[in-house]
């Protein structure tokens, strides 16, 4: 992962690690992870749920919509309810898995993007 922040193993994050299965040693072993991030048909499911939207035609796209989906799905799995605009990097391992699972054609991946810095005057108004 380009960032150090993006480089981080399951076992470094203490949510993460409790949810690796017993003699293995990354969460990409545990079957929740596979049946909630890497199957398609409930990445589509969870897609169609949170977006409210339909499927893409383009396969790029669509890949695209299913990583963002499995990421999200991973987060709630993971760390629960975290609240609008809170992000937080998921392990490296999670994100190659994820990007095996739907690749883009042409190589191209969105990193990590924390949430955007808000003016303090607009701060000072968000109740």
């Amino acid at each position: 992962m380009p960032t150090s922040e993006e480089s981080v193993c399951c076992q470094e994050i203490e949510k993460v690690a409790s949810e690796i299965p017993e003699n293995f040693t990354c969460i990409t072993s545990n079957q929740l992870f596979h049946i909630m991030c890497l199957d398609q048909r409930i990445a589509n499911i969870h897609y169609v749920m949170i977006t409210n939207q339909p499927i893409q035609e383009d396969l790029s796209l669509h890949h695209r919509n299913l990583r963002r989906t499995a990421y999200r799905s991973f987060t709630s799995w993971i760390h629960g309810f975290l609240g609008k605009g809170v992000r937080i990097a998921i392990p490296s391992c999670a994100v190659a898995a994820v990007r095996e699972a739907y690749p883009d054609p042409k190589g191209n991946y969105v990193g990590f993007v924390k949430m955007r810095d808000y003016c303090a005057m607009d701060m000072a108004f968000d109740f």
